[in-house]
């Protein structure tokens, strides 16, 4: 036999010849032996109390003693030791009772070989509940930590089996406004979840199960007490108890989604206007266009421009401007409600985004909206100043080739339309052809051609970048490109100041190859530098 440990024997037996052929037995199976025979109820205790044993084996009668009784001593004193009756005779009855009351077998003394393979399958087994109690007291000591823990924890942890509740710690009954679990048990976890969003729940508590841990997702819950509210839910399987079950990590982001909506408005709007600005306009004018190019639909665009805001700002100050660019955005909003995209352009400039209309219905929108400006008006020292718009529109279709097409269409009209007016300017009319012409100071223009003629020789404009916020999840740093001329004090001039008079002397191409040369020279340099980025450039319609 392999290698055998010390043998810690307790023999209860009053033969002392007996008890010599189980040592026999022993020895010749290999075992190192450490015995100590005894043969009354005070022998057993006094044994019990000082010494640890492997193995009790015991006569099943001795005078006034018995193996039942022996038994009870081993049980009364706590000790999980294999009981083994090894006797001369035994009536069946006997033997079951000693069986029934905990011994691990009976061996007749004259069968006296049984013994080794009995007592190494017995050992066996009383190493292995050693171990199953050692692991047992492991486990329970990993669950009143893990308890500890979650109990603690500041994250709201949730356990779910079979779509119900079984566990979750106070933070996340907090969450859902839950007192305590009693009143969140058994109630499945679907209920937590309003009902636009429990298909998409129910899908990632699917793949839970089947693919593993899932990524935080934002889903519509509700409280017990019925309030709705935004959580992040973040799945992962667990085994609880031997059951598989999902644990669920709840975050309250009601506030966080408050302050991230805000941020996206103003990232998309303009602050006087409430309109969207000119970059959302263009991601907008983009998904209709393709869409159009795709042929899934089509529409049109209306471009106004406020021609004479800038004398009105001049007259009688900005916010007299500013109440009559919120008064037009009001008017377009009430007039066109959610059948548009409405935005302020620029300074002095709309742009209307109308999905599914013919020509017709285009034009027919925009006599309307001139209509309407018409009316508007301020009156100073006997002087009006008319509100007058220049209009221009671009019908969007399959035969839409670009963004920059369909926008130069209609500025390219308004500005027709503009140049067609004469002092005092009446109502618009939508342009439809002709050259575009830009009344200015003859003077004035000869001044500033010969400034910016200087500018572009010596250097002297600069870029300056606006960055965009984009919540959209794109990487991409992203930079709307502003041209500036620095002045003879180094003051900076903004380009509505010298624009008109490059666009009148044919300069306005030349500075724009210039804005195109620096732009791209500096997304090069942030190439470089291993930073992805988009440029949005303003050019003239030339």
């Amino acid at each position: 036999m392999a290698e055998k440990k010390i043998l810690r024997a307790l023999i209860i037996d009053d033969s002392p010849d007996d008890v010599e052929i189980t040592l026999t037995t022993l020895r010749k199976a290999g075992y190192t032996l450490k015995m100590l025979r005894v043969q009354d109820p005070a022998g057993v205790q006094g044994a019990l109390v000082k010494g640890e044993w492997d193995v009790v084996i015991s006569e099943f009668a001795l005078p006034h003693f018995s193996a039942e009784v022996a038994l009870e001593l081993v049980k009364s004193a706590g000790l999980d030791i294999p009981f083994i009756v090894f006797t001369r005779a035994i009536k069946d009855t006997d033997l079951v009772r000693i069986m029934h009351a905990g011994a691990r077998d009976v061996i007749l003394k004259n069968q006296p070989v049984r013994i080794p393979p009995v007592l190494t399958r017995e050992l066996e087994v009383a190493e292995l509940a050693r171990r199953h109690r050692d692991l047992a007291q492991q486990l329970q000591e990993s669950e009143h930590k893990h308890r500890a823990v979650t109990e603690g924890s500041r994250e709201a942890i949730g356990y779910c089996l079979d779509g119900m509740h079984i566990d979750a710690n106070p933070a996340y009954l907090a969450v859902f406004g839950y007192e305590n679990f009693g009143e969140l048990e058994g109630i499945p976890v679907m209920n937590l979840i309003d009902k636009s969003d429990q298909a998409r729940f129910k899908d990632c508590l699917r793949k839970v199960a089947n693919q593993g841990p899932q990524p935080a997702q934002q889903f519509q819950a509700i409280r017990r007490d019925g309030t709705r509210f935004h959580v992040e839910l973040t799945a992962a399987p667990i085994t609880v108890r031997g059951e598989k079950c999902a644990q669920l990590l709840a975050e309250d982001i009601s506030k966080r989604k408050t302050v991230e909506d805000k941020i996206q408005f103003l990232s998309q709007r303009d602050p006087l206007t409430g309109l969207y600005n000119r970059n959302t306009f263009l991601q907008e004018l983009g998904k209709l266009v393709e869409q159009a190019r795709q042929g899934q639909g089509g529409g049109g665009l209306i471009y106004l421009d406020m021609m004479q805001l800038k004398e009105i700002n001049t007259t009688f100050g900005h916010s007299a401007g500013d109440r009559i660019l919120i008064q037009v955005a009001k008017f377009l909003r009430d007039k066109l409600g959610d059948s548009a995209v409405l935005a302020r352009f620029g300074g002095e400039e709309f742009t209307l985004l109308l999905p599914n209309v013919d020509e017709a219905g285009l034009k027919q929108t925009a006599e309307n909206i001139l209509s309407y400006l018409k009316d508007l008006s301020l009156t100073k020292d006997g002087k009006t100043y008319a509100c007058n718009c220049a209009c221009g529109l671009a019908v969007i279709d399959r035969n839409s080739a670009s963004i920059q097409s369909v926008m130069a269409t209609a500025f390219s009209l308004a500005k027709q339309a503009g140049a067609a007016k004469k002092p005092p300017p009446a109502a618009a009319e939508v342009a439809v052809s002709g050259a575009v012409k830009v009344a200015l100071d003859p003077a004035a223009v000869e001044a500033w051609a010969g400034r910016l003629r200087t500018a572009l020789e010596k250097n002297e404009f600069h870029l300056t970048y606006q960055p965009v916020i984009n919540l959209h999840g794109e990487p991409a740093e992203m930079f709307e490109v502003l041209l500036r001329l620095t002045g003879p004090d180094n003051e900076t001039i903004e380009p509505g100041q010298f624009m008109p008079a490059a666009e009148a002397t044919g300069l306005a191409a030349a500075i724009d190859r210039w804005v195109v040369d620096q732009s791209l020279r500096a997304l090069a340099e942030l190439q470089r530098q291993g930073r992805a980025t988009s440029l949005f450039i303003n050019l003239t319609p030339y």
